[in-house]
């Protein structure tokens, strides 16, 4: 059961950028945003994995939560920490007028969007993990 668990942290991270690269195949993107996508799964996905999701993985563990839908909801509200973590410092700064620069706070305001695929991007990592882990099986053997 642990190499599964392990498995599913090393492994589910990267599920959002495959996905992406699997879309891009097919819908004929530029391969080099593909490789954009799976990049960036791998550079924030598994620091948030890591700080976040072993906690919230061992607290689901402990209280019996082994649904796939509390996985995914989890999944989805730790998508965001990367977005905030990046994105709502300097749209503050823009916000109150402290940014001096305003064609950073335009391409910030087109950046919000973001914030979406973050969610997305989380929700389908937790999916991932769930499905390589699944968590369900483990308490029942266990328990």
């Amino acid at each position: 059961m642990l190499f599964r668990i392990v498995l599913g942290f090393l492994l589910a991270p990267l599920a959002p950028g495959m996905l992406v690269d699997f879309i891009a195949t097919v819908e004929v993107w530029p391969y080099g945003w593909a490789r954009f996508g799976i990049a960036t799964a791998a550079v924030l996905g598994h620091p948030v994995a890591l700080l976040f999701g072993v906690p919230a993985y061992l607290f689901f563990q402990r209280r019996g939560w082994v649904a796939f839908s509390t996985y995914v909801g989890a999944g989805a509200v730790l998508g965001v920490v990367p977005f905030a973590f990046f994105f709502v410092p300097p749209a503050v700064d823009c916000a109150s007028g402290a940014a001096s620069d305003s064609h950073a706070c335009l391409v910030l305001a087109t950046m919000a969007p973001a914030g979406i695929y973050s969610t997305v991007a989380g929700a389908v990592a937790a999916s991932a993990f769930w499905f390589i882990v699944r968590p369900d099986k483990a308490l029942r053997s266990t328990g």
